[in-house]
């Protein structure tokens, strides 16, 4: 969960928002945020060891999904691309933790996608090696997302793949991505 807060908070304050950190029970962590009129809580929840759940809401309206913290959006839209073009396997890994972020976010779920379809392709052994260490719950959710694929053909993400399934550390994770 430190990798969240080093992706996130970090941008919070040098965007001038005031942030205060509050650690709750079962390692959780809650943090007020405040700009100007607006007011968030941010809660941080452990999902497994790869994954934090984010929790957004404001002060005044309830629960909150992630467009309508929209320079927050922004920021996780421009990290991951930033990573595109020479991504190392924590990159990777924390991008599988954003995914979390995104939940429910018809928008967010689809450029999740697009980004990871494209590393998947462009730096497979970086990819494969981050997966690696991914929680069983992501794994499924990434063999679901390579299943049908949104911007590149099955064939095209499974043929980056190819190469790997005769490596020995790769093949539990190959077969878990649903490679043959």
């Amino acid at each position: 969960m430190a990798e969240i807060e080093e992706i996130i908070i970090p941008w919070l304050k040098t965007s001038d928002f005031e942030v205060s950190r509050l650690p709750l029970k079962m390692k959780q962590i809650l943090f007020s945020v405040s700009k100007e009129e607006t007011g968030w809580k941010i809660l941080l929840k452990p999902h497994s060891p790869l994954a934090t759940e984010i929790w957004i809401e404001s002060e005044s309206e309830g629960l909150a999904n992630i467009e309508q913290f929209e320079e927050l959006w922004e920021f996780l839209n421009s990290y991951g691309n930033s990573i595109l073009d020479t991504p190392t396997k924590r990159d990777i890994a924390d991008l599988l933790i954003l995914d979390s972020a995104g939940k429910g976010n018809a928008e967010f779920q689809e450029y999740f996608s697009e980004v990871v379809e494209k590393i998947a392709i462009r730096h497979t052994q970086i990819f494969l090696d981050a997966v690696l260490e991914a929680t069983p719950e992501s794994k499924k959710a990434l063999a679901r997302m390579f299943e049908a694929p949104l911007f590149h053909s099955r064939e095209q993400i499974h043929s980056s793949f190819a190469g790997y399934i005769s490596i020995e550390k790769y093949k539990s994770v190959l077969i878990d991505l649903g490679v043959r």
